[in-house]
Order: C-alpha cells, then sequence, then structure tokens
C-alpha cells in the first residue's frame, strides 16, 4: 500500500538548529526508505507536529492551544488520496 510521509519542521533555525537538524534528518531517512509505489513523502517548514501554523520558535506552550492543520497539508494529502485512488 501506498504511504503518505508527513514531517513537520517549524523550528527557529538560529534558536534550535539542533532541533531543525534532527527534523531534517528524520526527513531524508524516510526519502531514503523504500517505499512502495504511489507513496509521498513531504517535509513542512511552517506547521508544529500538530502540522498547525504557529510561532517560531516552537514551544511546549504552543501545545496547549488548538488550531486547524494547516491549509497546504490538507491539500497535499487531499491531492495523494484522490491520486492513489483513481490511479
Amino acid at each position: 500500500m501506498p504511504a503518505f510521509v508527513l514531517k513537520a519542521g517549524r523550528a527557529d533555525e538560529a534558536a534550535q538548529p539542533e532541533l531543525l537538524a534532527w527534523l531534517r534528518g528524520e526527513f531524508e531517512a524516510w526519502r531514503a526508505t523504500d517505499l512502495p509505489g504511489g507513496s509521498r513523502v513531504e517535509f513542512y517548514e511552517g506547521p508544529d507536529h500538530y502540522f498547525q501554523a504557529g510561532f517560531v520558535p516552537a514551544t511546549p506552550l504552543a501545545l496547549y492551544f488548538g488550531g486547524n492543520v494547516a491549509p497546504s497539508v490538507i491539500g497535499d494529502v487531499g491531492g495523494w488520496i484522490h491520486s492513489v485512488a483513481s490511479g
């Protein structure tokens, strides 16, 4: 079965370089994985790990405030589902 792997990477490059490097490393590890045909791996710079927009640098306090999933993530997932279902 195809998979859609989403990695979020909201981190301040100046204040949180180790976090950003780790997030990008995780993304690259997924890209290097042998996934089934139709799979997709995406990295989102802006959203947090709940795929919500928010402030930079990301702090644990942000986890207490709800929000909607970023429209770009919704569009990508919806488009991928449509392409896999019709492919």
